[in-house]
């Protein structure tokens, strides 16, 4: 998801401090025999600071899928939570070892960004299956791709060839146009840049850059109204920064000079009255009038189209109050697809390892079974196109909603696992 990238570099010091603690720690092994113990699941989470939001989804999406799941036999699943120290690698390095060695946790879910790295970097020492639910790292699925991690979302390469997709069919006259990408995060932004001039007949996009958590985006939008732009794509990360510069740019009447595009949609529990938080009228305004190109997981209102979609989403209501967001959603199928492969095959770190890459899973998030790439360690996601839209009647609570235009199957967005440059070797 679009968010600051955090530091690549895993400090040597750090698993060195880990690694001592797992020494001193009670041995991991595998999951207690006994037929009604629990099976202890880690989840790896932003429980703190400005990415706590994303965190919190991660564990309610899981933990609801885990309610409507229902025990493994007679054992009931427990959710471990550590705080992935605002995606920070070398946090995530440490609290993956912790998992394993002193909570003896089968599986370990959630992360983001950096964190998919530091997962990895410890992979070989745990040796338990994991799934990230945002990896925005191309290399964790390309030449840092690795035995044990599974990333469950859609990577850059995904989000690249849904938006070239999603752009054909919404804004076929704009695509020889002149495009700027407007964000606060370098790297996201260049790469959407990247994404957006790899389409046949686009013009390279000129991109500007605000310092990170930026508010004041007048400045900006000034640079934006010179630049003779027909579209803008907005890289700004995922906070109060993003709220505010659609609706700096709608007062600034920016929406009536150009079209203002979303390159993987929005975060619902921000933004949108009902999702937990208090949005402003000025807010819902100017995403009314915003596009999507792909929405990062898949809407609630497409998974209430089939009866366990309905079910997880009365469920996540009766529980938070508010309808999944995307987020969730996303932790929702991957959760769902761990269990899934632990009903299955049980909880053998090497069994269910290759349950979970050779098998097929339904899930209430897609109407077609979840799958891993062939040879590699990409979810076969499908990306959706999204309009934000208000509802004919209030829905769990919301009277707005991302309302999917059209899905984008896993054949037509994922690569091949050679194409991305994974090679995955045994353990």
């Amino acid at each position: 998801m679009p968010t600051r990238t955090a530091p690549r570099m895993i400090l040597a010091a750090v698993i060195a401090a880990a690694v001592l603690v797992a020494g001193c720690a009670k041995s991991g092994g595998t999951q207690a025999s006994s037929p009604t113990a629990p099976i202890t699941v880690g989840i790896i989470a932003d429980t703190t600071g400005s990415t706590k939001t994303i965190g919190d989804q991660f564990i309610n999406g899981s933990e609801a899928a885990a309610k409507l799941f229902g025990p493994i036999g007679h054992r009931p699943v427990k959710f471990v939570v550590q705080d992935g120290g605002n995606f920070s690698a070398s946090t995530t390095a440490a609290k993956v070892i912790q998992l394993k060695t002193q909570d003896n946790a089968a599986a370990v879910l959630g992360m983001a960004s950096s964190e998919c790295e530091g997962a990895i970097s410890v992979a070989g020492r745990v040796q338990i299956p994991m799934i990230g639910n945002s990896c925005s790292i191309q290399d964790v699925v390309g030449s840092n791709c690795n035995y044990w991690f599974i990333n469950g979302a859609p990577s850059p390469a995904v989000d690249a060839k849904a938006m070239a997709i999603s752009a054909r069919k919404q804004f076929p006259g704009l695509i020889g146009q002149k495009w700027v990408v407007i964000g606060d995060d370098p790297g996201w932004s260049q790469s959407v840049a990247h994404y957006w001039d790899s389409i046949p007949g686009a013009r390279n996009a000129g991109v500007q850059i605000a310092p990170f958590g930026t508010v004041d985006w007048a400045p900006y939008i000034a640079k934006l109204r010179a630049s003779g732009a027909r579209a803008v794509l907005v890289a700004i990360s995922w906070g109060v920064q993003y709220a505010a510069f659609l609706q700096q740019a709608n007062a600034a009447g920016l929406f009536g000079q150009m079209q203002i595009v979303g390159p993987v949609g929005f975060p619902e529990n921000s933004m949108i009255p009902g999702y937990g938080t208090a949005a402003s009228n000025s807010t819902v305004a100017a995403l009314l009038k915003t596009r999507v190109l792909s929405q990062y997981g898949g809407s609630w209102t497409y998974v209430d189209q089939t009866p366990t979609g309905k079910k997880f989403d009365e469920l996540f209501y009766k529980s938070y109050g508010y309808p999944p967001t995307t987020q969730a959603n996303v932790a929702m199928a991957d959760t769902w697809m761990l269990l899934s492969a632990m009903k299955a095959v049980g909880t053998d770190p090497h069994t269910l390892m290759q349950a979970l890459t050779t098998r097929k899973f339904q899930t209430p998030y897609w109407t077609q079974p979840l799958s891993v790439q062939a040879g590699g360690r990409q979810l076969n996601v499908p990306a959706f196109a999204t309009r934000f839209e208000k509802l004919a009647r209030p829905q769990y609570g919301a009277s707005y909603a991302n309302q999917v235009l059209f899905v984008m199957p896993p054949s037509s967005v994922v690569g091949s696992a050679s194409s991305y440059g994974c090679h995955v070797s045994g353990t």
